[in-house]
């Protein structure tokens, strides 16, 4: 089943200490609040100099997910790009934002369900492409444990 999913702004992923009421970790992921509070950040750097930054939006179920890598090539901040995502095995059809994270290249996709969200957190395996090439392969294990502390950082910004 193809989906496409609309893109968000890159600026709601400045990521920032970590503020009093919440410090996070699970092996793999790096779980920190977001500028201001209203979301949460899990990350994870890859080979390569590649890194994925999944964004909990308030409430948890929405947010985006953020692939830097320089395989991705030059891209025009904002403009949009096409590509594919295959999570163990099921290939979606996207569209994300162009964006840079320190002179990374890096493409901005917006979770828009809590289905995508969980989804995203169960895969084992996740592969980006962009046009013929396979530009990232990533193995995701700790993503329901990291899921569920960036949801925990959620809480304590409640709290």
């Amino acid at each position: 089943m193809l989906r496409i999913l609309p893109c968000l702004p890159a600026l709601a992923l400045i990521a920032v200490p970590a503020f009093a009421g919440f410090s996070g970790h699970v092996p793999g992921w790096r779980i920190e609040p977001l500028p201001a509070g209203g979301g949460c950040l899990a990350s994870r750097g890859l080979e390569g100099g590649a890194a994925l930054r999944l964004r909990l939006d308030a409430g948890g179920t929405t947010g985006a997910l953020h692939v830097v890598t320089p395989d991705w090539g030059p891209l025009i901040e904002g403009d949009a790009y096409a590509f594919l995502y295959d999570l163990d095995g099921e290939v979606t059809e996207a569209e994300g934002m162009g964006s840079y994270l320190d002179n990374r290249p890096g493409v901005l996709m917006a979770l828009a369900s809590p289905e995508t969200v969980d989804r995203l957190a169960e895969t084992q395996m996740l592969r980006i492409y962009f046009g013929e090439a396979e530009i990232v392969t990533a193995e995701l294990q700790g993503g329901v444990a990291a899921v569920e502390a960036a949801r925990d950082c959620l809480s304590a910004q409640d709290g």
